[in-house]
């Protein structure tokens, strides 16, 4: 039996927006062959930690705030498995996500799975072309890579464009494109909205103009920067 992690990292999340997160990958329709492991990382957030206390929920902890993609590298880290599927605390999965996700990264090593835009009430907002979004990557292809940089934005793309560099396949080619795979919420606390680290923002700017000169020159496996944290069940 062959193992898909899903890794979630949260921080300052609405209760409502989590237990709704956790209740649809709970409820993933089974992959033959595959068990699926839900990880949970609180990047040091007291409010989130405490929600999860009360309701009975094991996750992660650091002993200070880290960011999204070092939670990420340190919970794989600590949890190895055959795959990792990432996903967003605030969005939700469709029942058969996981059974469109794990054949493509079986084929590949690594995917990306395309979502319906939504606003903070889940109601649809339309979108002018598919859509890609959370990664999910076998480990084979995650310790090639050797995980995710640091920054406190753009390196889930990065990600994905050093994975095309290594696989010598298109990014097109590899994402789950047939059909919309979960709900995505888009909101104004969202770590892509505009603000200190959203897209298209000076600091976002500037990680992709140096991640992407890393990439086109070939550097694609880097040190992974991970912490250790206090497992809380």
């Amino acid at each position: 039996m062959k193992t898909c992690n899903i890794i979630m990292s949260c921080y300052n999340e609405k209760p409502q927006w989590l237990m709704a997160c956790i209740d649809s990958l709970k409820k993933q329709d089974k992959t033959k062959g595959y068990k699926y492991n839900l990880l949970i990382g609180v990047d040091y957030c007291k409010e989130t930690a405490e929600l999860f206390a009360r309701e009975k929920i094991p996750y992660y902890y650091p002993t200070e705030n880290v960011g999204l993609f070092v939670m990420i590298n340190s919970m794989i880290k600590e949890n190895p498995a055959d795959i990792y599927a990432l996903f967003d605390s605030d969005d939700i999965a469709f029942p058969d996500y996981l059974q469109h996700v794990i054949p493509m990264v079986e084929k590949y090593g690594f995917t990306r799975a395309s979502f319906t835009p939504c606003d903070s009430t889940m109601k649809a907002i339309p979108a002018p072309r598919p859509l890609a979004g959370r990664i999910a990557v076998s480990d084979v292809i995650y310790q090639h890579l050797g995980g995710f940089y640091p920054y406190r934005a753009y390196c889930d793309t990065d990600f994905a464009h050093r994975a095309s560099k290594l696989l010598q396949i298109p990014l097109a080619d590899m994402q789950a494109y047939d059909k919309p795979l979960y709900l995505r919420r888009l909101h104004t606390l969202s770590n892509t909205a505009p603000g200190k680290y959203g897209v298209g923002g000076a600091y976002y700017k500037e990680v992709k103009q140096k991640l992407r000169a890393e990439v086109n020159k070939g550097n694609l496996k880097i040190e992974p920067v991970t912490v250790e944290l206090e497992y809380r069940s």
